[in-house]
């Protein structure tokens, strides 16, 4: 990683797309503590670029036989997503 690439921030446990982010810094190693379970000491810098409202999950598309008629929503799409 570098400054200026984007990082694409997904939420596993809805299935959602919910940030851009832009690294600011080189990579570095910082050991303090960010959650009490697991170890992170790679690190760099970020700005928001893009956050998103998380939504509830959709129900499968798998199981509708046509979404137009189903209820179930449209995918969030980063493609139309601008991005200064």
């Amino acid at each position: 990683m570098k400054p200026g690439d984007y990082l694409l921030c997904y939420l596993t446990g809805i299935s959602r797309w919910i940030a851009v982010l832009e690294v600011t810094s080189q990579p570095g190693t910082d050991t303090a503590p960010i959650w009490k379970d697991e170890d992170f000491p790679s690190r760099v810098h970020v700005r928001s670029v893009v956050t998103l409202t998380p939504r509830p999950p959709s129900p499968s598309l798998s199981c509708a036989t046509n979404s137009a008629s189903s209820g179930a929503e449209e995918p969030q799409r980063l493609d139309r997503i601008p991005i200064p």
